[in-house]
C-alpha cells in the first residue's frame, strides 16, 4: 500500500529513533531525540502563540506584535528542525557530521530554550520547572561532557537576564502585554493557563523519558545480577552464587541438605562424541535437575561434570527420595547424536544433611565422601553421608 505524505513523513522520523536500550545509543542517536523531541515541543509553543494571537479574549494580556513575531520565529525554526532531522539521519554516515552534531544540537536547543524563557518570563514556573526538568534528564541520558560544556554558560545567561529585567534594563516576558505584567499574575487565569500549557509536554517527555530510563536501568541491572549468578552453559546457578547461598544459611543457622551429583563416565561423553554432545548432555541434565527440585530448593554447577542441590530440608528420607528422584529421570533420559544415534547416561550422587552447628565446608565435604561412596560402589546409585564408614 503506497503511504500519503503525512504517512511518509511519519513513518520516516519513527524510523529515525534506534532500537533497543536508551542508555546505549550513541551520541549522535541521543541527539536526534533531542532533536525530535525539541521540534514536537516548538509545535506546542506554535499552538500557543497562535492561539493567543487569534483569540480576541486575551487580547489584552498579549503584546500583539511580539506574538506575530514569535509565531514567524516557531514556524522557521519547526521546519529547519525537522528538515535538519532527516537530513542528519540520511547523512549520518559521514564521519564529521557524526561528530559534531552532539554537541551542535544541544547548544541550538540550550539557545532556544533560553529564547523562549525570555519571552514569557525568566522567572516563570514554567522556565525554572522546565530548567530543572530538562537538566535533571540530561544528566541521567547525555554525556556529562556535553552537560557541563552548556550547563555553566547557559546558567549564567540566565541569571544576567534576571538581573537585567530586574533592574530595568529589558522587558520582562515581552510576549505578555504591560498591564498583564504589572498585575497579580497569579490571579490570571490567562496567564496561569499558559504556564501550564507550555509545561506540561516538558513534565510528560521529561517524565516519560525518566521512567523508560529507570526501567531500562533496572532491566539492565537484573540482567547483569542474571549472568553474574548464572553458569553460562547451563542456566543454573554457579559455584560462586551456590557458595553464597551455603554462606547465608550458616549465618542463619537453617536446617539444609546438600546432595552433589557427578555424571558416570561424562569424560568418555566428550573423547567419544565431541564437546557438542558433552554441552548437551550438561545442559539437559542441569534441566531435569530444575524440574525436580521444589521452588524453594537450589541447583547449581559445581563444576565440569559435577551438580549440586541445595535443598531446604532435614529429614534424610525427603532428601534420598529427592535425589533418587532425579537419579532416575538421568537414568532413563536418551541424548540424540548424530546419524540417529542415541546415548544413555547416569549419575551418581552423595547426600549430606547439615546441623545447626556444622560449617557449609563441613558439609560439602561429607557430601562428596558419600559421592565417592556411590562411584566405588559400582555408579548410578544414591549413598548418604551416614553410610561413609
Amino acid at each position: 500500500m503506497k503511504l500519503t505524505f503525512p504517512q511518509s513523513i511519519k513513518a520516516k522520523l519513527l524510523n529515525i529513533v534506534p532500537q533497543g536500550m536508551m542508555m546505549n545509543w550513541s551520541a549522535f542517536d541521543k541527539s536526534l531525540l533531542i532533536l525530535l523531541l525539541s521540534g514536537l515541543d516548538q509545535i506546542v509553543w506554535w499552538i500557543w502563540c497562535v492561539y493567543s494571537y487569534l483569540t480576541p479574549s486575551v487580547q489584552e494580556w498579549i503584546n500583539s506584535d511580539y506574538m506575530f513575531q514569535r509565531i514567524v520565529e516557531i514556524s522557521i525554526t519547526i521546519v529547519i528542525t525537522f528538515v535538519s532531522l532527516l537530513g542528519l539521519h540520511k547523512y549520518r554516515q559521514n564521519r564529521l557530521l557524526y561528530q559534531i552534531t552532539p554537541m551542535l544540537v544541544i547548544s541550538i536547543f540550550t539557545i532556544l530554550y533560553i529564547h523562549a524563557a525570555f519571552s514569557i518570563g525568566i522567572t516563570s514556573p514554567t522556565t525554572i520547572g522546565g530548567y530543572i526538568s530538562i537538566v535533571s534528564l540530561g544528566f541521567l541520558f547525555i554525556e556529562r561532557k556535553y552537560i557541563y560544556i552548556v550547563i555553566f554558560p547557559s546558567t549564567v545567561v540566565l541569571l544576567y537576564l534576571i538581573y537585567l529585567s530586574a533592574t530595568n534594563q529589558i522587558d520582562y516576558a515581552p510576549v505578555f502585554s504591560d498591564q498583564l505584567n504589572s498585575s497579580n499574575i497569579y490571579k490570571n487565569t490567562y496567564w496561569v493557563g499558559s504556564m501550564a500549557f507550555l509545561y506540561f509536554p516538558i513534565f510528560v517527555i521529561c517524565t516519560s523519558l525518566f521512567e523508560i530510563l529507570l526501567n531500562q536501568w533496572r532491566n539492565r541491572e537484573q540482567e547483569i545480577k542474571k549472568i553474574s549468578e548464572k553458569d553460562g552453559l547451563t542456566n543454573v546457578y554457579n559455584r560462586r552464587s551456590i557458595s553464597e547461598k551455603l554462606s547465608l544459611l550458616d549465618k542463619h543457622e537453617q536446617s539444609y541438605a546438600v546432595v552433589l551429583l557427578d555424571l558416570d563416565h561424562f569424560k568418555k561423553i566428550n573423547d567419544n562424541y565431541g564437546h557438542d554432545i558433552g554441552d548437551r548432555v550438561l545442559r539437559r541434565v542441569a534441566s531435569i535437575l530444575a524440574q525436580n527440585i521444589r521452588y524453594k530448593d537450589m541447583v547449581g554447577r559445581f563444576g565440569g561434570e559435577e551438580f549440586i542441590l541445595i535443598l531446604n530440608e532435614d529429614d534424610l528420607n525427603v532428601v534420598k527420595e529427592v535425589a533418587e528422584r532425579c537419579r532416575y529421570q538421568i537414568e532413563k533420559t536418551q541424548i540424540q547424536v548424530h546419524n540417529g544415534l542415541s546415548i544413555h547416561i547416569t549419575a551418581s550422587l552423595g547426600i549430606a544433611v547439615a546441623n545447626q552447628d556444622d560449617s557449609h565446608e563441613n558439609i560439602v565435604r561429607l557430601a562428596d565422601q558419600a559421592l565417592y561412596l556411590a562411584k566405588s560402589s559400582g555408579r548410578n546409585q544414591v549413598r548418604h553421608y551416614l553410610e561413609i564408614v
